[in-house]
């Protein structure tokens, strides 16, 4: 999905609109619940929940910058993670496709 399609469905979701959050949850839940699985196991859900929350409540702050979205979603599960868990780079990378942009680990 482009950029910009990325940008209006957040900043729609930022206005409640349920419906853009919707395909942002379905564009993205799957890779995201499987990059949770992979990193966490069976402990995977919370930090799917918390993900999504924190996606809804901040939707404003995302819209701008595609790459914001991919470094919280690898923020938050690295708060869930074990130790012997894959980099985080691995997971920007695996998310990049999904979100558009570089594939640039964070600094």
């Amino acid at each position: 999905m482009p950029n910009e399609t990325w940008r209006s469905l957040f900043l729609r979701a930022a206005q409640g609109d349920r419906d853009a959050f919707a395909s942002l949850y379905d564009a993205l839940s799957a890779q995201i619940y499987g990059l949770c699985v992979d990193r966490l196991g069976a402990a995977a859900d919370p930090a799917f929940e918390r993900i999504w929350t924190e996606l809804w409540a901040e939707a404003a702050r995302f819209a701008d910058e595609p790459g914001r979205v991919k470094r919280r979603i690898v923020e938050i599960i690295d708060e869930h993670a074990v130790p012997q868990a894959s980099p985080a780079a691995d997971i920007i990378e695996s998310l990049s496709p999904a979100l558009g942009g570089s594939t640039a680990a964070p600094a």
